[in-house]
């Protein structure tokens, strides 16, 4: 007799991941918008950097400082409010997560915010990996030099810290209240200094990389302690019923 599935797991189908069953009742796989946002990034991009070079006045790395600018502020608003969209999901459609509850593909209760977290952190950091990548590729091609981009990749891992805006109490909502408004007055507030800093090539690589270190250890610190809060909280699905 062959071993039980777990169907709550991330599945392989052809050699390709699937969203796990149990969390279809969301909707669309979590971020699975990313890519033609990136792609809409990405035209744009091409389309101001060949109006540079048809117009042949002054280099790119000079003339489009505000642009990359603006890219790189597009990306961190694009990522956050992906996030908080995502995080908001997990509240909405109560009526089809309790069929959820009572179908064999979801998991125990005690395990069950421990695979939804599993399955959002996933799925975020593959988005964020990829808008990273399109964001250097992108400052690239509007004239960044190898310094400004690595100042950006320093500027694209503070974005982890949305990671913990996906880490709630789900069944009670009471994280959700304070944590949005907080995370997005901090980053909109960290987004309005960094991003000048990094394309206009403001202090020296040494403090730019103990920012990164001090960064990305309070960055790992909070995730960290939002899924010790998520996985001790009450099972997620029913959403929205009070305890």
């Amino acid at each position: 007799m062959s071993a039980p599935v777990r169907l709550h797991s991330e599945i392989r189908i052809n050699g390709q991941r699937r969203q796990p069953p149990f969390t279809r009742v969301l909707g669309p796989a979590a971020f699975s918008g990313a890519r033609s946002w990136l792609a809409v990034l990405v035209v744009v991009c091409v389309a101001i950097r060949v109006l540079i070079e048809v117009q042949g006045t002054g280099t790119a790395h000079a003339r489009l400082t505000m642009t990359r600018a603006l890219v790189l502020s597009a990306v961190l608003f694009g990522l956050a409010m992906m996030t908080f969209n995502e995080a908001a999901r997990c509240y909405g459609r109560t009526a089809e997560q309790r069929l959820v509850r009572l179908s064999p593909a979801a998991p125990m209760a005690r395990e069950l915010n421990r695979a939804l977290a599993r399955y959002l952190l996933a799925r975020f950091s593959a988005m964020w990996a990829l808008a990273s990548v399109v964001t250097l590729a992108m400052l690239w091609v509007l004239g960044a030099t190898g310094g400004e981009m690595l100042r950006a990749l320093a500027v694209c891992g503070a974005a982890l810290v949305l990671a913990g805006a996906l880490l709630r109490d789900y069944a009670r909502g009471v994280v959700a209240d304070r944590l949005q408004p907080l995370l997005l007055a901090a980053g909109a507030g960290a987004a309005l200094f960094l991003v000048p800093a990094a394309v206009r090539g403001q202090f020296d690589g040494q403090v730019w990389a103990w920012c990164a270190l001090a960064g990305t250890i309070g960055i790992a610190l909070f995730v960290w302690r939002r899924w010790r809060c998520m996985v001790q909280a009450a099972p997620a699905f029913p959403a929205g019923s009070k305890r």
